[in-house]
């Protein structure tokens, strides 16, 4: 399946800012940060002339404010840049949601989130739940919540057929009538995953590590390039929370009110056209309130 134009944008200004950090004196690159320039090389030089050159723009202005991220003293004279991959959508309990890594001498690192224009944090799909909270693949918590996930999407799909026997996209279904995807698969899926969450969030350690799974285990700082400025938010040294309270304000949405002070909101939506035939593909995307 071919890249979204958010992702191809988002790899263009990785790009970008790879580009302006590796002309620095003392710069080298990772055999994958020049692997992953030569892919994106080709998406940077597609873009209109005015993204292009916004990109570029705002790589300078990330380029020239590093400093600022960095510990006090830090020797700037050598550094690696590496482009990392993405991981962040999954449940290995080492990843790393940057996009960047920057090494310095002595052992400083600065990893960055690079993002355009939007402050999701990651991506996840709703039936890999039970590994984000620390359960193993296979074991009775996991087999009960996919079991119910099953039950969920057969239902859907006994009644998309009553609707259309002949839809094989989402949109043959909301064609016929808007809100039948929002009602009878979005809210259920929700609606489960909110009673999940809510039962499995009471234990301060599920809690800890489920916010861990969230905002990534490495230490980052998260850069949204803006139409007219660059916003930076620090990610490292959060304190972790031991309380969540799990909301559910709509059909597709479940906001996560965690005690350290953040608010975290999943959205449900399809990560594909087609409806497939036991297994609808849907994604959560995670914004911070």
């Amino acid at each position: 399946m071919a890249r979204n134009v958010s992702d191809q944008h988002g790899r263009a200004f990785e790009y970008a800012i790879t580009l302006v950090l590796s002309k620095r004196d003392g710069a080298t690159l990772t055999q994958r940060a020049q692997d992953d320039q030569a892919r994106d090389k080709a998406r940077f030089d597609q873009l209109p002339q005015n993204l292009s050159t916004h990109f570029m723009s705002g790589a300078r202005c990330v380029a020239n404010h590093i400093h600022v991220l960095l510990p006090p003293g830090t020797q700037t004279n050598s550094m690696e840049i590496d482009r990392l991959p993405d991981v962040a959508g999954t449940a290995r309990s080492e990843r790393n949601v940057s996009d960047i890594s920057l090494k310095f001498p002595n052992h400083v690192h600065l990893n960055l989130s690079i993002k355009n224009n939007h402050l999701a944090l990651k991506h996840q799909r709703p039936s890999s739940l039970m590994q984000q909270l620390g359960h193993p693949k296979g074991s009775p918590e996991d087999n009960a919540y996919r079991k119910k996930l099953r039950d969920i999407y057969g239902i859907f799909y006994r009644e998309a057929k009553r609707l259309s026997s002949k839809a094989i996209n989402f949109r043959d279904l909301t064609e016929i009538q808007p809100d039948f995807i929002d009602k009878v698969l979005y809210a259920p899926v929700c609606g489960h995953v909110c009673q999940t969450l809510t039962r499995e969030l009471q234990i301060p350690q599920k809690c800890k590590q489920f916010f861990s799974f969230l905002i990534g285990k490495a230490d980052f700082s998260k850069i949204v390039l803006r139409r007219k400025k660059i916003e930076v938010t620090r990610f490292s040294a959060i304190q972790p929370p031991t309380q969540c309270k799990v909301i559910q304000p709509d059909n597709s949405h479940i906001n996560l009110d965690f005690d350290n002070g953040w608010i975290i909101s999943l959205r449900l939506h399809t990560a594909a056209s087609s409806m497939g035939k036991t297994t609808p593909s849907l994604k959560f995307v995670i914004h911070r309130g």
